[in-house]
């Protein structure tokens, strides 16, 4: 059975957790939750119990506190019996093979310590400030942008129990928003290494793929040039543009950034031009090319 009315109902005990336990009474959230349980309760006794002790909650004659306590609990131990208890996330199933890429990547067998974390150290922060930064990252709430660019000026984004949100919200629509998570993931080193190598794919152009790759750039830097060149000759036009501008700021490569500005789709040659017009040998370039200045 689908559990995730237990999910939704757990959340929103903890959300009047920290909000106060008072203001269960009558709440419409818990009010919709427990008329779809109510209705699977007909064929689970779970869903039925579930149901019943959120209506509780809503009714809520006596001491508050202590239904959504119990609420929360018995929530919490029928998740815990079906072993989902936190938030699910499909990197986590893919650590052996991301590990085959990074030996793959880097041309040398996998070493746990290859990137070092660059970041200040965890912050341990207490739900009542998490709330608002998942929510934040989860949600298309307004206001959403300062919350959490004020938990990255603050290092709450650096709690080790936000990384699969990050990560996740490397897809979000408004751009200012990975604009502020790569840099972040790029300070946690090695523990994002393994997560964004697992879920990038060469073929995929959609945003949260691009991200990624952008990601792992500003991770390895020079580092990564051989998944740079692997992207470069193997991948869709998207992601080969994106590769050159990683493989600019690499001297040995000068031979790849001329031939990708020779390249027949216009965007992995403006892409080498760009390159070219920053880097020192953009004198030689111009003169191959027959450009002046």
């Amino acid at each position: 059975m689908s559990l995730a009315l237990l999910h939704e109902g757990r959340s929103e005990i903890r959300r009047l957790l920290i909000a106060g336990a008072n203001l269960a009474k009558g709440d419409y959230r818990l009010k919709r939750i427990h008329e779809e349980l109510k209705k699977a309760g007909e064929k689970s006794p779970v869903f039925s119990r579930a149901a019943t002790q959120l209506e509780g909650c809503v009714q809520c004659e006596g001491d508050a506190a202590g239904l959504v306590l119990e609420t929360g609990a018995f929530l919490s131990a029928v998740l815990y019996t079906q072993a989902s208890i936190g938030h699910e996330s499909a990197f986590c199933d893919h650590t052996d093979d991301a590990k085959a890429l990074f030996a793959e990547t880097f041309g040398t067998e996998y070493v746990a310590n290859a990137f070092p974390d660059a970041s200040p150290p965890d912050s341990v922060s207490g739900y009542r400030i998490l709330y608002p930064v998942m929510q934040a990252l989860t949600t298309k709430a307004g206001g959403r942008y300062e919350v959490i660019k004020e938990a990255a000026e603050n290092g709450t984004l650096y709690d080790r129990r936000l990384l699969p949100l990050m990560l996740n919200g490397l897809g979000d629509s408004y751009s200012e928003i990975p604009a502020i998570l790569i840099p972040v993931l790029s300070k946690c080193g090695r523990r994002t290494v393994l997560p964004l190598l697992a879920s990038f794919d060469i073929n995929d152009t959609g945003r949260l793929n691009k991200n990624r790759f952008s990601a792992l750039a500003a991770i390895m830097g020079k580092r990564g040039v051989n998944l740079y060149q692997k992207v470069y000759m193997e991948g869709p036009v998207e992601l080969r543009a994106q590769a050159v501008g990683f493989i600019g700021g690499i001297s040995s490569m000068q031979t790849l950034i001329l031939e990708a500005a020779k390249d027949p789709r216009k965007e992995v040659r403006d892409a080498a031009e760009a390159v070219i017009a920053k880097s020192p040998f953009k004198a030689a370039f111009n003169r191959l090319f027959g450009k002046k200045g």
